[in-house]
């Protein structure tokens, strides 16, 4: 054998791995099961209209925006409402803990943030409502690595058929003893692209 013989082999062998290793790369797309995609649904509702999440990327959400989502969450969902002198809540701070562990799988440092006081291991905050619940669609989702998904969401007003509003996170599967839940690792704004991609139909909305 020739040695560019032998080069033309190995630059073939390599050229092949590169493509596998391309295609393994890629997000795959995922239909969502009419169980998964409640699940996901309740995860964008909770963080839009029940908590008021604002948008952040991976590796940006900071501590002040998880006792402020763990505080909301509370008033709005929580079943301790016990009203101080003042008009305010007192939240035992391990309620926080454990709403922020459980949708965002950390840790709080506690303290006071804006209008919203610590005090005694207990936060005080003003009470608030949800806002009106919206009819969400869950437009594409992809699985990017083995437990990691980006996936997209369609805000409906009741009665209407386009959507007012796109959303897309990245979560992640974790494992809570026998069961599994999502956590959430980037909350953003669909992006154009995102958009005109999800026009030409898939996930849940195209599926129906």
């Amino acid at each position: 054998m020739t040695r560019l013989t032998i080069r033309t082999l190995l630059l073939t062998a390599l050229l092949l791995l590169g493509v596998r290793f391309a295609a393994a790369q890629q997000p795959a797309l995922v239909k969502p099961t009419a169980e998964l995609s409640r699940e996901l649904r309740t995860l964008f509702d909770v963080l839009r209209r029940v908590c008021e999440m604002e948008y952040f990327r991976e590796n940006e959400l900071h501590n002040d925006a998880l006792i402020q989502f763990g505080v909301l969450y509370n008033n709005n969902l929580g079943p301790y409402r016990r009203v101080d002198a003042q008009g305010r809540y007192r939240l035992p701070a391990s309620y926080v803990e454990k709403v922020v562990m459980q949708y965002f799988g950390r840790g709080v440092e506690h303290h006071s943030v804006g209008e919203i006081l610590y005090r005694n291991n207990s936060y005080l905050a003003l009470g608030s409502d949800a806002g009106e619940r919206d009819r969400i669609e869950i437009s594409r989702l992809m699985k990017l690595d083995d437990d990691l998904y980006e996936v997209h969401a369609s805000f409906y007003t009741f009665g209407e058929r386009n959507p007012y509003l796109k959303e897309r996170m990245k979560v992640r599967r974790v494992m809570a003893g026998k069961r599994s839940r999502f956590i959430v690792v980037e909350y953003q704004l669909a992006s154009l692209a995102d958009l005109q991609f999800e026009q030409n139909g898939s996930g849940e909305a195209a599926a129906k």
